[in-house]
């Protein structure tokens, strides 16, 4: 991977990413360093005198699989949960050819546009909805920089889909330690504490859980919940329920723990009211340039789409 984006500069677009990802730490480790450009890139080294060298990792990628990414791709990547087709439902059929037409038009238009505010975007710092985490705030701050230099009506629509997609999607969402703790929340919603011995029964039963199963096809035991809170220095203690007494967590041993990885579920929607300083007739960048709300694309007359020379009309590698 590493070789062909150094080489390349493509976007990577990975399917099936289930039946080969697994417990793959470096192809993982891999995709990690390319979130940020400044860190984007691994070391390895080369020849038969072992040269250490430096590969890029930096690009677009879009990755498709069956089931849940792993936790440290998931919170670096905007998260487009899909089902699968119901019998009822119809969809028309993909036809390479036809897609293949309706794209290179598509694609001329958007390397105009990205060509004409370059220095626009680069110069972007986009208002984003303070109900994000900071690493959602970096994943969407480029395409909502996009939709407030568009103008129009995009920029209110581009921070109602970051809402909407990342409600669901915290950071390091999926590791075992945040969905205990989702599991505790939903616990201490009607009570102030409970028993490690009625926590691991709790778990237990549910069967579709990966508690259920936690080792070896075994539901989760009290030493492996005390293990799993260890790094938030929670260890359950001897604590009264009525008149007798039995180890267990309180509620707001919890409260800190909470409040920084599973803050509670933000608001998917957004209105021109919640954001002024983004309406079409204010957007505004580094750079001075404003947007007339009025513009779909660019200042340039869409007839002058056609004249950018495509050079590669039969691959998207050099201008995605």
């Amino acid at each position: 991977m590493f070789r062909i984006v150094e080489k390349f500069s493509p976007t990577l677009l990975i399917d099936e990413a289930d039946s080969f990802l697994g417990d793959n730490d470096e192809l993982r480790g891999i995709n990690n360093s390319g979130h940020r450009r400044w860190a984007a890139f691994v070391l390895r080294t080369v020849g038969d005198e072992h040269e250490p060298r430096q590969f890029s990792t930096w690009g677009p990628k879009a990755i498709a699989l069956i089931g849940k990414l792993p936790s440290t791709w998931e919170d670096r990547s905007l998260v487009i949960a899909m089902r699968r087709r119901a019998l009822g439902e119809i969809v028309k059929r993909f036809r390479h050819a036809e897609s293949q037409a309706a794209a290179i038009p598509l694609r001329r238009m958007a390397f105009r546009w990205s060509s004409d505010n370059l220095a626009g975007l680069q110069a972007s710092d986009p208002i984003m909805p303070e109900e994000l985490n900071d690493r959602a705030m970096d994943n969407w701050r480029p395409l909502v920089s996009i939709a407030d230099l568009a103008g129009g009506e995009w920029p209110v629509r581009a921070r109602a889909a970051a809402l909407a997609l990342s409600k669901d999607t915290e950071e390091a969402d999926g590791s075992a330690l945040i969905d205990l703790l989702v599991e505790l929340r939903e616990i201490f919603t009607d009570r102030d504490r409970i028993a490690s011995a009625e926590l691991v029964e709790h778990l237990g039963a549910k069967a579709e859980s990966r508690w259920a199963e936690w080792s070896h096809g075994k539901p989760i035991t009290q030493r492996q919940i005390a293990r799993l809170l260890a790094p938030l220095k929670i260890t359950p203690k001897t604590i009264r329920f009525g008149d007798e007494t039995a180890k267990g967590y309180l509620a707001e041993w919890f409260n800190d723990a909470l409040s920084r990885y599973v803050p509670l579920s933000i608001r998917n929607t957004v209105t021109t009211e919640q954001y002024p300083e983004v309406q079409p007739e204010t957007i505004r960048n580094k750079t001075g340039i404003v947007t007339d709300g009025k513009s779909d694309l660019s200042p340039r007359k869409e007839e002058d789409v056609t004249d950018v020379t495509d050079r590669t009309v039969d691959s998207w590698v050099d201008i995605a």
